[in-house]
Order: structure tokens, then sequence, then C-alpha cells
């Protein structure tokens, strides 16, 4: 059974609540501790992290200072997510589109920003009547925000441009279910009616439920236009800034336009409606699988007659990068999108929130656990890497991996070369991994969470550097996978597996 690492999970949130609080600056300088940051926040609203969650009233804006930090330019750290998968598959985006996204990036930043504020007064209300006032003044921003999100959403979907966009389609995605399960769990106090809170279940449930079918009726969509007209008279009534105020009458323009009959507003709004599936997780796993189809293989930087494995090496490593890339920043989030308004998470959500990524093939490949249509398989691991041990002399010749108390197995020969021993203390583990590759696989080091670090080999054969260090993981599996026994010998090529700490099998 797959279980949440509470310690580390905590101090993920601890760091976003003093942020949240203005107590501190949260640095997110790479898109990888986004998504550190956002896997912890999903956790804590799907109950995950009980300890904690009953002190958070709104967790978007706990999400919000990963997402959209403050004091920083949050489309430059999205367009970052956008320009790794367009080196994957050997595609761009528009400058066009590039700037309608930019412009809904900063409309969001500017809402979440806002919400954060009227959420901090509501939270340090001192008595019941600054709580009431505070409340509408909650529930009023929220109405709005979620406008803001619906409305900037196919944006992130659009055509031609899915696969490329989509690590920001989940950002956007989670966004907009945090949202609604916000108000879901907290509408009543905010002062939402049980009708508004069972609408925006239905909603939540809609886009959460593989094989959903989008539908407008009449009579929601004038009770939302309602909504939205409200929010944004009550918003100029208040003094609320104007740039906030524009993202809203934004929101009214995109979703009602002009027209005031109903009828035309649905045909409008449904001519609108993404070409790709209308819920969420559908989406995300659609557009994953067909950017596989696209990527490009990396070429080998030495030829393959003298050098054989090392051109499906590349390829292979190529596929490795999209699956990783994709996991971490789109198919984490989705794996818990659907227990975010209170169902509790299954443990096929767990396996999929835990599964391993995999850096490499660095080097000559025969075969590993991918290929050009087939992605590796989630599963659930059950023991931790304890103790490394390397063996080697002008290149490596040997590599084994301890697992518990158990050692795994010895790739290579145990002679030859001179041997090198890492072991682990109770709460370290291994954050990065470099290498050097080429003829052989000539050099790696292991670098632990305490800066502790292990290499081994010359790099006698070996002329290309390879690197693993993904954010908020742990390296969970060493695999060699090419060997030659004949001089000159040695290990040929490496695949890495890393796992979230957020899922880690180091407790507590």
């Amino acid at each position: 059974m797959v279980k949440i690492n509470q310690k580390f999970a905590k101090e993920l949130i601890s760091k976003l609540i003093e942020a949240a609080n203005g107590a501190t600056k949260l640095n997110v300088h790479d898109p990888d501790e986004i998504a550190k940051y956002a896997l912890s926040t999903l956790a804590l609203l799907a109950g995950l992290i009980p300890e904690i969650g009953s002190t958070v009233s709104s967790v978007i804006t706990l999400a919000g200072q990963a997402f959209l930090p403050s004091g920083s330019e949050p489309e430059r750290l999205w367009n970052m997510l956008r320009e790794r998968i367009e080196e994957l598959i050997g595609s761009k985006i528009s400058d066009y589109h590039f700037k309608i996204m930019k412009a809904k990036i900063e409309g969001f930043q500017i809402n979440m920003n806002a919400f954060s504020k009227v959420c901090k007064e509501y939270d340090e209300a001192k008595n019941e009547n600054e709580k009431r006032k505070a409340a509408n003044t909650v529930k009023t921003s929220h109405i709005a925000f979620l406008f803001v999100i619906r409305g900037s959403i196919p944006e992130f979907q659009a055509k031609d441009y899915e696969v490329m966009t989509l690590p920001l389609f989940a950002l956007a995605a989670t966004m907009h279910l945090m949202l609604l399960a916000d108000g879901i769990k907290n509408g009543k106090d905010w002062g939402y009616s049980e009708t508004n809170i069972s609408g925006m279940r239905d909603e939540f449930k809609k886009l959460t439920s593989p094989g959903t079918v989008a539908k407008f009726d009449r009579q929601s969509l004038s009770d939302e236009r309602y909504a939205l007209q409200d929010a944004i008279k009550k918003g100029t009534e208040w003094g609320v800034p104007a740039k906030v105020l524009d993202t809203w009458h934004e929101a009214y323009s995109d979703r009602f336009g002009p027209k005031t009959n109903i009828d035309e507003i649905i045909r409008d709004i449904e001519a609108k409606v993404t070409h790709g599936p209308s819920d969420y997780v559908s989406y995300v796993w659609k557009y994953y699988e067909e950017g596989r189809k696209k990527v490009v293989p990396y070429k080998p930087h030495i030829n393959e007659p003298e050098n054989r494995g090392i051109t499906a090496g590349a390829r292979l490593r190529a596929y490795a990068d999209y699956d990783s890339r994709m996991a971490m920043t789109v198919l984490n989030y989705a794996a818990l999108w659907p227990f975010l308004a209170g169902e509790k998470v299954t443990e096929r959500g767990m396996m999929f929130l835990s599964r391993e990524i995999f850096y490499g093939p660095f080097g000559r490949c025969t075969t590993v656990g991918w290929n050009e249509s087939t992605p590796p398989k989630p599963s659930i691991c059950s023991s931790r890497i304890t103790s490394v041990y390397v063996i080697g002399g002008a290149d490596i010749e040997c590599t084994c991996m301890k697992y518990d108390n158990t050692w795994g197995h010895s790739y290579g020969k145990s002679c030859g070369g001179k041997p090198y021993q890492l072991d682990l203390e109770r709460d370290e583990y291994v954050k990065s991994v470099e290498t050097k590759y080429g003829h052989k696989l000539g050099c790696l080091k292991f670098v632990t969470n305490k800066d502790r670090f292990l290499k081994c080999g010359d790099s006698r054969h070996a002329d290309k550097g390879g690197s693993a260090a993904p954010a908020g993981y742990e390296l969970t599996s060493v695999y060699i996978t090419q060997f030659e026994s004949h001089e000159p010998g040695g290990c040929e090529g490496i695949v890495l597996g890393f796992r979230p700490l957020l899922t880690s099998v180091l407790q507590d």
C-alpha cells in the first residue's frame, strides 16, 4: 500500500503557509519546483495530509504561492514547461497564441493575489460581524475567479497545440478544480446556497469523470450570468483594483458575449467547447498519448557500428524524457483530480501518484521497460535504496544497489577495479546522479540530500555527460542496460529510476 510521506509533505505545506502569510517568499526558479509543491497541495486537498488540513481555509491560496509566485514572472516558469515539451516533439507554438496565453497567466496571478488577500482577511476576522462581511467578499471574489479560469481554459487547448501546452493546461485545470473543491468544502461558510454548492459539485464531477459530455442548460447559465454580473457590481462598489475588474469583465465577455438570449449564448458556448474530451482526466491522457507518437528521437553522438546499441539508447532516452516530463507536470496531477472534493483516494490513484520515472539509457542499450509504443507501467515500490556500491577504474565495471536489507542484482564484474560504497543514513536518499558515457559507461556520481557523494570512474572511454536530478524525487532503482566482458570490458549503459518523495517509503 502506497502511503504519503507526512514529514516531507508537511515541510512543503508549511513553506506555502509561511509564504501565504507574508512571512517569507517562496523561491521557485524551475518548473519542477512547481510540480513538487503542486503535488503537496493536491494531497492536502484530497485529505491525504489530515493533520494540517483543518488549519487551511482555502488550499488554492497555498497552491498559488507555487503556481503563480509573487514578485516573479509566472509566465516565464509556465513558458519553460512548454519549451521542454516543444524540444521533445520538434514543434513550436505560434507567437500569437503564446501572447494570448501569457495574458491569461497574468490574469490568473492578478486574481490569485486578490483572492488570497480576501481569504487572509476572512481568516483573520476578529468577530462574527467581520467574519460575515469578509465571507461575502470571499464569495464574490471566488465567483469571479472561477469565471476567469473557466473562460481561459480553451486557450490552453488550442487545436494543433494540445501536446505542447498540456503542462500549462494541467496547471490551469488544477486551479479550476481546486477552486471548485474549495467552494464545495467551504461554500456554506462563505455564504453559498445549497443549490450553488450542488452546482459546483456537478461541475467538478463532469470535469473529473472520464466519458462525461459537457451540457449547458438555460437555468444554470442564467444563474451564472447573474452571479458574475453581481460580482462585477459589488467589486466596483468595493473598490476592487481596476486590473482585477478588467479580468472579470473579460471573463463575462468570453462566457456570455453581447447577446441576451440564453439559447443563443448556449450555442456560442457549445461552439467554443474543446474538440477533445470534455473531462480533464481523459483530455490529458489523450494528448499525452498523442504526444508520444510525435517524440523526436535523440541522435547518437557516436557512430553505431563500433558502438552497438548507442542508437537504441539515444532513441529510448528521448521517450523516457517525454514520459518523465509529462508524469511530473501532468499525469501526477490527474491522478489526484477526481479525489479533491471528498472522495477517498483509491489504491490505483496512489499507485499512479507514486509512479517511477526514468532517466536514460545513458549509453548503449539492448532493451528497457518501455519502447516507442508503450510507456513504463506504474508499479508499487516497497523498499528503498540503503547503500550504493560501484566498482570502477578506467570506466565503470560493476554496480549494485542495496534495497532495505537485501542487495539487488549485481551488474557487471566484481573484479578489475576499485570498489566504492556509500551507506545511506535512515533519513538520507540519493537526490541526483551524474554520468559520463560513450563507448563505455565512464563515470558515475551519486549525490545525497545531505550532500554526501560517491564518485567512481575515470571516463577513459566516455565523453558525453548526462544527469538526473528531478526536484522532489529520490533515486529508487538503477539498471545497467549493456555489459561487455571482453576487453575493453565494463558497463556500457545505465537507466536511473526515481519516485516522488511525497510517496517515499522513507517514512517519518
